[in-house]
């Protein structure tokens, strides 16, 4: 899923390992955030990455068409969610990653959780 399936610039990943807080801090659960410019519209990158991960992972099992497009699927415990608009949609990553080129749709992708 961190593939993009489309030409597309990486502008950058975030990886974040698993911990305990014990008591004195949030857990928290490991993560990979991979952050991708392509020219294509929003819609046109969603379509690309459930089309292009439909044999592997299925139809997306969440859609969201609101201010960001996202798609979600949960597989063997993990969350894995695309969002396209203009900007990085995860603050880590936001932070850590090149700035993606104006007019160019940024494309978001997440994975989280056990596996």
């Amino acid at each position: 899923m961190l593939d993009s399936p489309v030409p597309a610039t990486m502008l950058g990943q975030v990886s974040q390992e698993s911990s305990w807080g014990l008591g004195m801090g949030p857990d928290t659960v490991a993560s990979t955030v991979t952050v991708y410019e392509v020219e294509l519209t929003p819609q046109e990158a969603l379509d690309a990455w459930r089309v292009g991960h439909a044999d592997q992972y299925g139809p997306p099992e969440y859609e969201q068409d609101a201010v960001v497009l996202m798609l979600a699927w949960f597989p063997d415990q993990k969350i894995v969610t695309v969002q396209a608009s203009d900007q990085v949609e995860d603050a880590a990553a936001r932070a850590a990653v090149r700035q993606p080129t104006p007019g160019r749709t940024v494309v978001t992708v997440a994975v989280s959780g056990a596996g």
